[in-house]
């Protein structure tokens, strides 16, 4: 048996308060049972270091680093170099512990100095015992040590096999593992086989000299001081996140935040500190990494000194991927870390967000527009491009409209460029011209395939592969869109992604207001990687962000009054406030007036229609008061 995982990092936690050179010189020279002599004997320390550094630090098979967890917190630099044991620890082990050891400058003869356990005491870390328990776990780790060992068992072997001495143990050693919870019991937490660095992975960031596959996706994000309430976390779900709530409570903000957490720019105006903010506390937490693998969670503050966040440098240390967001007003922000990622570039885009007319007109050195880039891709030798825009398109189209598809390109008073032409069922008409629904769907479809393309050339020219993670945020993503279009749009959008590439993997996240929206995500809804938030108001001066359950409601009516969106009735205002007096008037029964009875009537005669439901239940109260109903 093994000893879990969870036993393994717990150690490595604790065992970041031991010096470099106990965790390994120490332990080489222990297990090689270097004497203690003035007479020092011919002993290879860096090459028993390295052994040793081999056997116990090497974590990830396919990197050429070290993870050595000792003397540091911050997991991101106890990656060290190859040639570590004859470098980094060389250094030490002939300078702050020199007096330990018994050797002449340049010769490969070493021994222990008589006065070494004084000089191993007086440099303990911080004047910490050496844990004795973590450190055993920590060189058990990829050892069968059976079914019946404990903790006591675990760190007498380690005692004898490294020759430990008695005094050793007395002035070194914290041996009282009483007071060792963080390590549970590792009698009742063993596993069938040894932790691999797959599990290492969700805690320890990746070796510097491994390229990871793919891009990152916003974890988790905590904002501060600012927006409409003094703090709010956010953890959006793998694939997709539906956000609801009413006007105000925050819906965009956390769009606004997310992009900038993301990729380090405001896609509009910065997020300003809140009347009540104490200077300290605006700031702004967010974790991007995948779900399997570890996440540092990193801050900005705000610099009051220049009313502004402070800005990343540059891209973040993990690859991105792509980032899209489509804002409410119909400008769009492009993030491609190839691209974008560094602004020390002289090809860098400066500015990746993008104005409505921006999107359909170009943008100088930027963009080329939807008019210039679809007329481009539909006479190009390359049909690539263009066929997949086509395919797009009519994954996105709306019942009502039939298939969009683009007509021939023509030409329009006073434009000197070719205008594209899109086809439905009420004809061909130029794209300039077409409604603002139709607008909307153009703009995601050639957005989409726009970004990719771009990201494609990008690689080829610098010799880079391709990002296989795409992130795409979209504000009341209904907008301009008619009920049978936003009752089919979530799937469509999710399934746009496998056209642009197989390879490509999503994170969705949308605010909506339309139940329609959400009845469209019922038939793809997966708990597992999807979550519904909603925004409420707690009370007059707090908004709470919850994840609600996700349960079909089969009528669409059913969403307005579920859990997402609240409502008391899928009606009208004052049909609601129909209902409710007479509702009221049921429930006293027996002490209503006639009167009260006949003016709810009436109410509900004025609101309601002829087939209303509520007339079944309202009908023979009326009559049993003496209405005429």
């Amino acid at each position: 048996m093994y000893i879990a995982i969870e036993a393994v990092l717990a150690a490595i936690t604790a065992l970041s308060r031991v010096h470099p050179f106990h965790g390994i010189t120490y332990l080489a020279c222990k297990k090689e049972r270097l004497p203690v002599s003035d007479q020092p004997v011919e002993f290879r320390l860096d090459r028993s270091t390295k052994a040793h550094m081999d056997e116990f630090h090497r974590l990830c098979p396919q990197s050429e680093r070290y993870y050595q967890p000792f003397g540091s917190l911050n997991s991101a630099r106890r990656w060290v170099n190859p040639d570590y044991a004859s470098s980094g620890l060389q250094r030490i082990n002939t300078s702050t512990f020199r007096a330990a050891f018994r050797h002449e400058a340049g010769t490969p003869y070493w021994s222990w100095s008589k006065q070494y356990v004084d000089v191993l005491a007086g440099n303990l870390y911080r004047r910490a015992l050496l844990p004795a328990l973590e450190m055993s776990v920590w060189l058990y780790r990829k050892s069968d040590v059976g079914e019946a060992v404990d903790e006591e068992e675990l760190v007498r072997r380690f005692f004898r096999e490294y020759g430990i001495t008695e005094e050793e143990v007395e002035r070194l050693f914290e041996v009282d593992l009483g007071n060792r919870p963080i390590i549970g019991n590792l009698r009742d937490s063993m596993v069938r086989g040894p932790a691999t660095w797959g599990d290492f992975r969700q805690t320890i960031p990746y070796p510097p000299d491994i390229a990871r596959e793919g891009g990152d996706v916003l974890q988790f994000l905590e904002v501060s001081g600012c927006g409409p309430v003094d703090r709010f976390e956010f953890r959006p779900a793998e694939h997709l996140t539906l956000i609801t709530g009413d006007n105000g409570l925050g819906k965009t903000f956390l769009l606004e935040c997310s992009w900038f957490a993301l990729t380090g720019f405001w896609a509009g105006t910065p997020a300003a500190p809140r009347e009540d903010a104490d200077r300290n506390d605006v700031w702004m937490k967010y974790s991007l990494g995948r779900k399997d693998e570890y996440a540092p969670v990193d801050q900005v503050r705000f610099e009051w000194d220049t009313m502004d966040w402070r800005s990343r440098s540059s891209r973040p240390d993990a690859a991105l991927g792509l980032v899209l967001y489509a804002r409410v007003d119909g400008s769009f922000s492009v993030w491609d870390p190839l691209k974008t990622g560094d602004q020390h570039s002289r090809w860098a885009v400066r500015n990746p967000t993008y104005t409505s007319a921006e999107v359909w007109d170009g943008r100088q050195g930027a963009m080329e527009g939807i008019v210039r880039d679809w007329s481009r891709w539909q006479n190009s030798p390359n049909p690539e491009p263009f066929r997949t825009f086509v395919t797009i398109l009519e994954d996105l189209s709306p019942p009502d409209l039939g298939t969009l598809a683009p007509g021939k390109l023509t030409r329009i008073h006073a434009d000197p460029r070719e205008i594209p032409t899109i086809r439905h069922e009420y004809g061909e008409v130029p794209i300039l011209f077409a409604s603002a629904g139709v607008k909307r769907i153009i703009t995601m479809a050639y957005l989409m395939v726009w970004a990719w393309q771009e990201h494609q050339v990008s690689a080829e020219l610098m010799k880079s592969k391709t990002e296989q993670r795409m992130v795409v945020l979209m504000d009341e993503i209904e907008a301009h869109l008619h009920p049978r279009w936003q009752r089919q749009l979530l799937p469509a959008l999710s399934a746009v992604v496998a056209h642009l590439s197989p390879d490509i993997s999503t994170q969705i996240v949308v605010t909506t207001h339309s139940p329609l929206i959400m009845a469209s995500a019922e038939t793809m809804f997966d708990e597992s990687v999807d979550a519904l938030l909603h925004l409420r108001l707690a009370d007059r001066h707090s908004v709470v962000l919850e994840e609600i359950p996700f349960a079909k409601q089969g009528d669409v009516g059913h969403w307005l009054t579920s859990s997402a969106f609240e409502l008391r009735h899928a009606r009208s205002r004052e049909g609601e406030l129909a209902i409710e007096f007479a509702k009221s008037l049921q429930k006293r029964r027996r002490d209503v007036s006639i009167e009260g009875v006949q003016q709810a009537h009436t109410n509900l005669r004025r609101v309601l229609g002829p087939d209303d439901p509520f007339w079944i239940r309202w009908l023979a109260f009326a009559e049993e008061s003496g209405v005429d109903a």
